[in-house]
Order: C-alpha cells, then structure tokens, then sequence
C-alpha cells in the first residue's frame, strides 16, 4: 500500500514537473539541415541582437528613411541610398541616417556613366540583374526587407519597390515630382512592367555573419510587426536553400513547429 501511495506521489510529481516544462518552453530547433550527420565546420551567431537590429515596420517605413533626389539623373543613385539605409536599419546600424546620397556617390557613382552595377557603400555590397516579371520581384522582396530598387531605361527612371503587403507592391520615388515617402506603386513615375533591371542587396548575410554554416536566432521574431516577421522567415528559407543550418531559439511553439526540422524542448538547460 505504501509503495503504490509512494508511485502516486512520485507520477503527481512528474505531471507537475512536465507542466512546469511546458510553463516555462523554451525550445531549440535544429532547423533546416540539409544532412542527417554531417555538421558544418564553422559556426557563427548572428548579429541580430533583439535590442538593436530589429526593427518595427513603422520605423523600416517612416518619412525619415526615404530620400528625393538631389538633382536630375541620378534617381538610381538616390533610390539605392534608400536602399542601404533600410539594409543599416534592418542590421542594428545606429547611423543610418548618416548614410546619404552623397556618402554613397563616392562608392556607387561613375561620372558620365550612372550608377555601378556592384559596388559596397557603408558595408553593404549592391549587385544588380535583369529584371523578368513582376512575379520574380515579389519573390526577391520576400528575403529582401530592405527593398529592391527597379529601373526603366525607356524614362528613364529608378524606384525603390519597399515591399509587397496584402496583394499590393508599395514604394518610394526619388523623384520631386512624386509624393515622399511610401506608399502604392500604382503612384510612382515607372511600373513593374516597364522595368528591365533591378539593383538589390548582394550580402544581408554581411549582417548575420560571412561565411558561416550555422546560425543562431534568439527568438528573433519576439515584440515585431507581421510584416517584418514573414521577411525574417523568407530569409530562414533562403538560408535553407544555401545549405546552411540554423539553430532557433523561440517560446512560441507554432513558430517552432512550423519552421523545424528536428525540436529539443529545454528547461534549466537540461
């Protein structure tokens, strides 16, 4: 009789513990591994301190980030600082702001020719490519926060396509004939349809470690808007196609499940 009192005590005091567990989640997913066994040799955590680089998608978007054009042709150049002065946001840089059309003419700027197709201008490296469809933008905004600047060489005219929110493609227009700020594409001087090119941010893994296998994300979703959350997921999934593992730690369960692989469930580090 003692002994089954005792096995009572003992399986209250497992449901307790097990409760507890669940209280307290805290889960570590081994996300996204392209192999069952092979482990990447080098390892590095993300720059992405919760505190510093994220930020809402009120503040990606405020008046304050967006530029005109200090004069005719170089829309490209203007549209691109913008750009880079979202990439800054977006990796914890707290002088963004000092990131001009001037500051970046010195690195992106070619006298007599136009805006470089590659070059790093306040440490984020620009690339550009042809633009084919409307369809490929949406899917390059989807692990590109900080925009995508498009160009029509008929205008000719540059943008920069900030993001693709409930079915609409929004922008900035360097141009002093346009509205500051964002807001539709339907506004801006070019379309999507006239553009042919496309300038875009070459490494945002500059900002979560060069040359890594692994990467850590502490709760990297924690206390931000829905649309930069769906952002930071597109860019675990383009991660995943480079073959590269990644470790997130989050206490929301349907976040876990639905970008994991494999899941430990963790308290007091045991």
């Amino acid at each position: 009789m003692k002994d089954l009192q005792k096995n009572s005590v003992n399986n209250k005091g497992k449901s307790k513990s097990m409760k507890s567990v669940f209280c307290l989640l805290l889960c570590l997913a081994f996300s996204f591994s392209m192999t069952a066994h092979a482990v990447p040799a080098r390892a590095a955590q993300t720059v992405l301190p919760e505190s510093e680089a994220f930020v809402t998608f009120a503040q990606l978007n405020a008046c304050e980030v967006f530029l005109k054009q200090s004069q005719s042709r170089v829309c490209t150049l203007t549209a691109s600082t913008m750009m880079i002065r979202r990439a800054a946001m977006l990796s914890g840089n707290p002088a963004w702001r000092q990131i001009t059309e001037q500051s970046v003419r010195k690195d992106a700027w070619a006298e007599k020719t136009g805006l470089k197709w590659n070059f790093t201008s306040a440490g984020i490296t620009v690339a550009q490519k042809p633009l084919s469809s409307k369809g490929e933008l949406i899917q390059m905004l989807g692990s590109h926060p900080e925009g995508i600047v498009i160009y029509n060489a008929q205008k000719p005219h540059a943008i920069l396509v900030t993001d693709y929110t409930n079915g609409v493609l929004y922008c900035s227009d360097p141009s002093n004939d346009q509205p500051g700020g964002r807001y539709p594409i339907a506004q801006a001087s070019i379309t999507v349809e006239s553009a042919g090119r496309c300038w875009y941010v070459k490494s945002p893994a500059k900002w979560l470690g060069f040359g890594a296998d692994i990467f850590i994300l502490d709760c990297p979703t924690r206390g931000i808007d829905i649309g930069v959350k769906s952002n930071i997921y597109a860019l675990m999934q383009e991660l995943r196609s480079q073959n590269k593992s990644i470790i997130l730690i989050s206490e929301e369960l349907p976040e876990v499940i639905g970008m994991s692989d494999r899941t430990i469930i963790l308290k007091d580090g045991r």
